[in-house]
Formats: C-alpha cells, structure tokens, sequence
C-alpha cells in the first residue's frame, strides 16, 4: 500500500494561497509528491499563472 502513488499524476492540486485557508502549501505537496514517488503534479492557483511553479 506504501507505493500506491508511485508513478502516479495528480493535474490538479490546489494548495497555491487562497483567500480560504488551504490546509497544505505548495511546498509541503512538491516535498510530499517527491517522497512518495510521483512521476507529475499540477499546481492550481485561482487568480494567477502557475506556469512559475514549475521549477518546484
């Protein structure tokens, strides 16, 4: 069960900040995504590009 998310792609995480309290960060999810092996993410952000997250 450890491996679940080996090799896996998540499009579509919103943790960029917010008006609303998010209950992570951009980077606690990169940090998290690279420990558990995932091979892509994408970075939501509702009122700007988040083309610059990118290098994360």
């Amino acid at each position: 069960m450890e491996d679940i998310l080996k090799g896996s792609v998540d499009n579509h995480i919103h943790c960029c900040p917010h008006i609303n309290k998010r209950s992570t960060n951009i980077f606690d999810v990169v940090d998290q995504a690279e420990k558990s092996g995932m091979y892509a993410i994408g970075l939501m952000d509702n009122f700007s590009n988040s083309s610059g997250y990118a290098s994360l």
